[in-house]
């Protein structure tokens, strides 16, 4: 996904993986305190980046439509011939 991805998205999953090693850091959350930040939204720690990413996908997806039909074509050929 590096290769492909912005900037943004990768910001994003640092982000995320530097929440994660943070976590380690806090005291432990009991079940409860879990389910409440689960449901208020404080624990989704990946909706930014996923939403950066579908978005960063969908414009490398549109740049590259061409690419993959063209793609997709030489296979089906490739496969008639065979």
């Amino acid at each position: 996904m590096r290769a492909r991805s912005s900037k943004a998205v990768l910001h994003c999953a640092e982000d995320v993986a530097r929440k994660i090693l943070d976590t380690y850091l806090e005291p432990d959350k009991s079940f409860v305190e879990l389910r409440e930040m689960a449901i208020d939204g404080t624990i989704d720690l990946l909706h930014d980046f996923s939403m950066l990413a579908a978005r960063n996908s969908n414009t490398f997806e549109k740049s590259n439509s061409g690419v993959v039909r063209a793609d997709a074509r030489r296979w089906r050929l490739s496969r008639r011939e065979s």
